[in-house]
């Protein structure tokens, strides 16, 4: 599309012939008609006027043409120069910062994947582990379940239930602790800290997500700097 036949088109839309929009710009028909026939290019005043006259801002009137035709013609109007200059600095900053968000998410997406890859988060704790064999009845020997299975009789071997607690602390190398129907014995077994599993996977796969939507960022840049240089 020319500018002639833009401003054929603009006028059209809003229902005017030519000597309406004509005497809206404060021009004669037939400089209008030349414009409309692209045998006169406007003047940043006349420009102005026309713009004026059709109740437009120069961002509307710029939209039905092609980028291209823009640079090389209308760029001699000084407000359509000054307004593509600014939408090309407008872009420029806002694709770089797309650039820099997608560079530091992936950054930070790599950091997040090798702090739990490394174990970085470490959510260690101290535990330390007994053992009892089951619960000793009242007058029955505590180390009960301690002795040699084949001297203990049937109805005891029975009554075998193993049960291991943690503790945060060393309560000694054994404790006695009260429950339904008498007692168990708890002996030491082992201590020390144990590391937690969850926390490093939640690290591995939150760095992951963050790192590839950096990466996808980066692919699709190209695609959003030509969408928003046709804009």
């Amino acid at each position: 599309m020319t500018l002639g036949q833009r401003i054929k088109q603009l006028r059209v839309d809003k229902e005017l012939n030519q000597p309406e929009l004509a005497g809206a710009m404060g021009i004669e028909q037939s400089y209008l008609s030349k414009l409309e026939n692209d045998k006169a290019f406007p003047s940043d005043e006349m420009f102005e006027k026309l713009l004026t006259a059709l109740k437009m801002t120069v961002d509307d009137f710029i939209k039905g043409f092609d980028r291209t035709y823009i640079i090389n013609h209308l760029s001699k109007l000084s407000f359509v120069k000054q307004h593509t200059e600014g939408l090309t600095q407008s872009n420029a900053k806002y694709l770089f910062k797309w650039i820099i968000v997608s560079s530091l998410m992936i950054a930070f997406g790599i950091t997040l994947y090798m702090a739990g890859e490394k174990s970085w988060a470490d959510a260690s704790e101290f535990r330390v582990y007994y053992k009892s064999m089951g619960v000793v009845k009242k007058d029955e020997p505590l180390l009960l379940f301690e002795q040699d299975p084949e001297r203990l009789p049937n109805d005891i071997l029975a009554r075998v239930s193993p049960e291991t607690v943690h503790l945060s602390q060393k309560n000694g190398d054994f404790f006695v602790k009260s429950v339904d129907g008498g007692s168990r014995y708890y002996e030491y077994i082992r201590g020390g800290y144990t590391r937690s599993k969850s926390l490093n996977n939640w690290l591995r796969i939150i760095g992951m997500f963050i790192g590839v939507l950096g990466v996808v960022g980066l692919l699709i840049e190209p695609k959003i700097r030509r969408l928003r240089s046709i804009g």
